[in-house]
């Protein structure tokens, strides 16, 4: 049975593209390189590399530029956890310490996110400690401006946020930006909303995914530029010509809006993880 992958443009998400796809070639051959970079064409099929042209190393975590540096973890005095279970589940209580005011699960979240991250308690708090303020302020906007409203995110790994709408940013957004604790883009005039994003890929996807030549595919937009990618997985070995008038097939008509785009690839294997073959329509 075929498994449906779509994804949607979600608020904690910078962008919800689900692959990036690598440079196209000019041959029409699967694309990618071995490790000194060089392409290798074996019957129109070429070495995997990683589709975001990264190494596929942990990235690093970016540094924030914080008024007040976090303090390391010996200089606060941070709650145990264990003293506040109640016949094994956490107390549903809100705790206090050197200046900090939050419930002790979002605590005991914080502390996974800095031992994981090998970052200090109050680093993930100053990073991750306002997600549920952004997102009521995200929420808040969405509902207020659904035709407008194009997107929130945290990024940089919790230095800053994003909001975006389709057309001028609400007053209601500047007020609502200043209450967060972190510095907030507004972006406005990108010309499409979150709902379009999200109405476009299902009506490019559906087609697709079902279209019999296609064993399975997985789609996301990128709110940030509109850019909807498609990657679709061909039922069995293709030739370059093949692939070609596959995509010739499947390509969608340009969406009504033309602020968005579509970008289709085909994956020599959709389930290969980060590096697979691919060819861009």
């Amino acid at each position: 049975m075929r498994v449906s992958r779509v994804f949607a443009v979600v608020v904690m998400a910078a962008a919800a593209v689900l692959l990036a796809g690598s440079v196209p070639g000019v041959d029409g051959v699967w694309r990618g390189g071995d490790e000194s970079g060089a392409l290798q064409d074996q019957s129109g099929l070429d070495e995997p590399a990683p589709l975001d042209g990264s190494s596929g190393e942990q990235p690093a975590v970016v540094e924030c530029d914080w008024e007040q540096p976090p303090r390391p973890d010996s200089a606060l005095d941070i709650p145990d956890p264990d003293d506040y279970l109640q016949g094994g589940v956490l107390a549903d209580e809100i705790v206090e310490f050197n200046g900090h005011r939050l419930p002790i699960a979002e605590l005991v979240d914080l502390m996974w996110i800095a031992d994981d991250m090998g970052i200090s308690v109050e680093e993930a708090i100053f990073r991750y400690g306002w997600q549920t303020q952004f997102s009521e302020v995200a929420t808040r906007l969405e509902s207020t401006y659904p035709d407008q409203f194009a997107g929130a995110a945290i990024v940089d790994n919790g230095c800053r946020a994003r909001i975006a709408f389709r057309g001028p940013v609400p007053d209601l957004a500047v007020e609502l930006a200043a209450t967060l604790p972190v510095r907030v883009e507004l972006v406005g005039d990108t010309g499409f909303s979150q709902a379009e994003l999200v109405d476009t890929l299902q009506e490019v996807y559906d087609p697709i995914v079902t279209h019999p030549e296609i064993a399975n595919a997985s789609g996301g937009p990128d709110p940030e530029t509109g850019i909807i990618q498609i990657h679709a997985q061909p039922r069995g070995p293709t030739t370059p010509t093949e692939r070609a008038a596959l995509c010739a097939r499947l390509q969608p008509p340009p969406p009504d809006n033309p602020s968005i785009t579509v970008q289709l690839t085909l994956v020599e294997d959709l389930d290969a993880g980060p590096r697979t073959r691919t060819h861009v329509c």
